[in-house]
């Protein structure tokens, strides 16, 4: 063999272990992305959980607590409106109702208003739905002042419902 076609062959395989190098560090930085890119999407994943876990009403494991706490909170609410005391005739708890077949229960409260303005109610209503306790007005009666009253009060009724998490208990 002769000097140039054995420098020619040593560069060859220079060349070719060059070449195996090369793909096998591009191979590694492939499996390297797709674990990443497969990463990415189980944060992601995880993370989509966990905003819709931190969305799902309350745990009923306070029983009858939760009656107090609606009121407190709709009093609490009428103080931010500017409702008096005496304007808020009526708070009545009703029982919980199972949602079809689900584990969510919805709790009902009836509560009755006199002599309210419109602006009243509505910001009474929108600070018991802001919430932390998930509560919504499910249905609203606003009766008119009477046609010799020149004011604007109103007497309101509506229902407020809190969702909480209640699944049933297994049977044997």
């Amino acid at each position: 063999m002769t000097r140039p076609v054995a420098l020619t062959s040593i560069l060859l395989a220079l060349m070719l272990v060059s070449a195996l190098w090369a793909l096998r560090g591009m191979a590694d930085r492939q499996r390297s992305a797709r674990l990443a890119s497969e990463s990415l999407a189980e944060c992601r994943r995880l993370a989509r959980r966990l905003r819709a876990l931190r969305e799902l009403p309350t745990i009923a494991d306070r029983g009858e607590s939760l009656g107090s706490e609606v009121q407190t909170a709709i009093e609490a609410s009428a103080r931010r409106a500017a409702i008096p005391p005496n304007q808020l005739t009526r708070i009545t708890p009703e029982p919980a109702q199972r949602l079809g077949d689900t584990p969510y229960k919805e709790k009902p409260t009836c509560v009755r208003l006199a002599d309210v303005s419109l602006q009243q109610l509505v910001t009474l209503i929108h600070a018991l739905g802001t919430g932390d306790a998930r509560q919504h007005a499910k249905s609203i009666r606003i009766r008119s002042p009477r046609r010799d009253d020149a004011s604007d009060r109103w007497t309101a009724e509506f229902v407020l419902t809190t969702l909480f998490y209640d699944p049933p208990k297994a049977t044997r």
